[in-house]
């Protein structure tokens, strides 16, 4: 049996850089941390309810942790997801 690594080429293969770039393996999750939500006003609010609350459960603290990361307008986020009948819980640091 041909190990899962091995079984097509550039299969994952630990050490081995990241496809694409001269990073190892061991550098992704600091390398690709958060998304890119440079363009929310645009995005499908329901996409971004999905992104935000990622972002917000795996890399920032608090919506103000999350506007100031990514240097996003607060107000116009918050009125954005209102519109979508999402409000942020800080309790839960999540949008609802």
């Amino acid at each position: 049996m041909v190990p899962w690594n091995e079984a097509k080429p550039g299969g994952y293969a630990p050490g081995k850089p990241i496809h694409g770039t001269d990073l190892p393996e061991s550098a992704a999750p600091d390398s690709f941390r958060g998304v890119d939500l440079s363009t929310y006003l645009r995005m499908d609010p329901h996409l971004l309810l999905g992104l935000l609350n990622t972002e917000l459960r795996n890399h920032c603290d608090s919506l103000d942790d999350l506007v100031k990361t990514h240097g996003l307008d607060l107000r116009k986020l918050t009125d954005r997801m209102a519109k979508a009948g999402y409000e942020y819980q800080a309790a839960q640091n999540q949008f609802r």
